[in-house]
Formats: C-alpha cells, sequence, structure tokens
C-alpha cells in the first residue's frame, strides 16, 4: 500500500495529507470540478449574477417601500393636523332634548291615565284625569254665590230708580235749607243791632232767634235726607263689588275643574312613566317626562383650544353610537360661556382659595357646544346617547 493511508472516518489520504478518492484523484479538484456534485462549494457565474440582480432589485423595493410609507405617515399626519384644526371633533357628546316635567295641577285621585310609557303624543292631548266630583260642587257653589248677589244687585238697582228722584230733592232741599239759614242769621244780626239801640222789641229779637233755630234743623234734616239717599247708592256700589268678586270665584273654580283634565303642552314622547290609576296626587310633584321631540340637539364638549375655530351656525356632523355609519347634519346654536373650576373656592366677600400644587401635565378645560340636529332619524334619537361630533369651520 505505497504512498496512501487510510483515515478512520474519510477518504484515503497521500503521504503529502492530500485527500484522494477511491478512484486515484484529487478530491479538492474533483469536487470543484464536478457541477452536479451534491453540496458543490461554487456556483456557476450566470447563476450567481441573477441572484445578486434578485438580491438588488428587493433592496431597491424595501428603500422605495420605506420611502413611500413613510411619505404617506407624513401626509396623513399633516391631514390630520389640517382636519383638526379646520373641522374640530370631539367624541365627548351625546344627544340631549328639552324636556317638561309633567304634574297634577291640583290634588286629587288619579281616575284615567290616557298614555303610557314611550307613547307619542299631541300637543293638547289628555294625558290623565283627576278625580274632579269635588270641584264641579265647588263650582256649582260659587256659581250659585254669584247668582245670589246678583239678585241682590238687581233689587237694589230698582230701588235706586225711585232712590235717584229723592236724591235729586233732597240736594236741591239741603241748599234752600242752607239758604234759609244764612238769611235767617243775617235778619238775627240786624234784629239784635237794632235792638241794642232801641228801635226793635224783644219780642222781634226772639222771633229771630226762632226762626235760625228752625232753619238749623231743616237743614239737618234735608242732610239727613241727602246721606240717606248717598247710602242706597253706595250699597249698590258695594254689591257691584260683591258681584265682580264672586265672578272671579266662579271662574276660579271653573278653572280648577279643567285643571283635572292635565294635556299635553307641546308635543313629544312621554318617558319614565311609573304611574297607576288610583293613586292620590300632590300638585307640582312630577310623575314623568315628555320629551319634546322637535328640539332634538347634540351637547358636545370641546376643548377651550378649539373654540377659536367655531362659530354660531358653523355646519356640523354627527355620529349616533347607535348607528355610526349615517351622519346627521346639523349647525352650531350656542356655544358654552363658563363653566365650574374645581381649582378655586370662592367665599363669599372674600379671596378665592386655591391649592398650592403645579400640576405638571396641562389639562384644557371643556366647554359645552349645542348642536341643533336637522331632521334627525327618530329610530336614533335618545337622551344620552353616546355621540361623536365634528364641525367644519365655514369659508
Amino acid at each position: 500500500m505505497s504512498g496512501t493511508t487510510p483515515t478512520e472516518n474519510g477518504p484515503p489520504e497521500t503521504a503529502g495529507g492530500t485527500p484522494v478518492r477511491a478512484d486515484g484523484q484529487d478530491a479538492r479538484t474533483a469536487d470543484t470540478a464536478s457541477p452536479g456534485a451534491v453540496g458543490s462549494l461554487a456556483m456557476p457565474e450566470p447563476a450567481a449574477r441573477t441572484g445578486r440582480r434578485h438580491e438588488r432589485l428587493l433592496a431597491a423595493l424595501g428603500h422605495l417601500l420605506f420611502v413611500l410609507m413613510l411619505a404617506g405617515t407624513i401626509g396623513l399626519g399633516y391631514r390630520l393636523l389640517t382636519t383638526l384644526s379646520d373641522a374640530p371633533r370631539t367624541s365627548d357628546a351625546e344627544i340631549d332634548a328639552e324636556v317638561v316635567r309633567i304634574a297634577a295641577a291640583v290634588p286629587g285621585r288619579l281616575q284615567a291615565l290616557r298614555v303610557a310609557d314611550g307613547e307619542r303624543v299631541d300637543a293638547g292631548q289628555v294625558l290623565f284625569r283627576i278625580a274632579a266630583e269635588s270641584y264641579r260642587q265647588e263650582l256649582a257653589l260659587a256659581e250659585a254665590e254669584l247668582a245670589a248677589v246678583q239678585a241682590q244687585l238687581a233689587e237694589q238697582e230698582r230701588l235706586l230708580q225711585s232712590e235717584r228722584a229723592n236724591a235729586t230733592a233732597a240736594r236741591d232741599e239741603v241748599s234752600r235749607a242752607r239758604a234759609n239759614l244764612e238769611l235767617a242769621n243775617r235778619s238775627l244780626a240786624r234784629t239784635r243791632a237794632m235792638a241794642a239801640d232801641g228801635y226793635a222789641s224783644q219780642q222781634a229779637l226772639d222771633e229771630a232767634r226762632t226762626a235760625v233755630g228752625d232753619a238749623e234743623v231743616s237743614l239737618r234734616q234735608a242732610l239727613e235726607g241727602a246721606r240717606a239717599a248717598e247710602s242706597e247708592v253706595q250699597t249698590a256700589r258695594a254689591l257691584k263689588a260683591q258681584v265682580r268678586a264672586n265672578e272671579a270665584l266662579v271662574a276660579i273654580a271653573r278653572r280648577e275643574l279643567e285643571k283635572t283634565a292635565v294635556r299635553a303642552p307641546i308635543a313629544g314622547r312621554v318617558a319614565g312613566l311609573r304611574l297607576a290609576e288610583g293613586e292620590f296626587l300632590q300638585p307640582g310633584e312630577p310623575l314623568f317626562t315628555l320629551i319634546d321631540t322637535a328640539s332634538w340637539h347634540a351637547r358636545a364638549l370641546f376643548r377651550e383650544t378649539d373654540l377659536k375655530h367655531l362659530r354660531v351656525g358653523d355646519p356640523a356632523r354627527v355620529y349616533v353610537m347607535i348607528d355610526q355609519s349615517r351622519p346627521i347634519a346639523g349647525e352650531v346654536a350656542e356655544i358654552g360661556w363658563g363653566v365650574v373650576s374645581d381649582d378655586a373656592i370662592g367665599a363669599l366677600g372674600d379671596l378665592p382659595y386655591v391649592a398650592r400644587t403645579l400640576n405638571w401635565v396641562r389639562v384644557a378645560a371643556r366647554f359645552p357646544v349645542r348642536i341643533a340636529l336637522t331632521d334627525p332619524p327618530e329610530r336614533l334619537m335618545r337622551i344620552g346617547a353616546s355621540a361623536v361630533v365634528q364641525v367644519d369651520e365655514r369659508r
């Protein structure tokens, strides 16, 4: 076995340490020279160039894709900034409407309930009725008292027809009695002066004094007659005032009777009805709520930094969480003018108290903005429903 040395796990080697194959060829040159050998260490030149071109193409495409993604991100960021600036948006919003709390106007037992919870009602429709028998009796009593006073006034008016002539005669009699008294006083004065000089007798002086007394009596009688006639006139005036008072009582009783039928002040939808017939109702106690379906709006809370972009009348879009695929048109109806601050406690007549703390993160205050909705779909309108509001700035 001259020139070769078998190895333990490989091909035999020559004396110089070069591996040889079984057929005597150099293993290194044989493997290199065999393009079809499995596990060859060299690649044909055309295939290598194709692989390198493929790698360069993939790298170029990767760089291009990165540049496009970066440009798209920058564009989207710029679009987002301009959209937020020109079209403020908030998800802190909810649907709201004006409501009327329905209550009984007079006390009484609920006799008939004419509506159900969630029912739509028209303005003027009867919602419920209160037992009205006692109110009918009060109206009948007031009408009877009015009729009695009116009868008294009618009788007094008939008396006044004759008393008016007596009053005129009494006034004339008073004037005549005063003139006679004045004449009698002058006659007495002259007679007294003449009697002092001896030209009039004592009898003439006594007659003059008697004439004065008679004139005074006549004047008193005439004044009493005039006062009696005037008293009749005053009685008639008092009766007329009493008639007006009783007419007011009748009107009040009739109004109280009408209040036993509670009607809807507006068209809307009944909500929060928890009421049964037979319950005793107190006036002014809310029984249920009537939602004004003509006043649907969104109440959105915008950051104070967004208020500079908002104006009353700006168009808006509202998306209700019930169905976010359908935008609802609207416009800004009102922008809130103030909110309560949690950082200051204003004592009456004292300076406000401010806590000695420092907030490293400045949180923007939010102000309520009312968005009036235009023809909103009824099935999406629920008070308190969550919504998203976007306001488009007018150009």
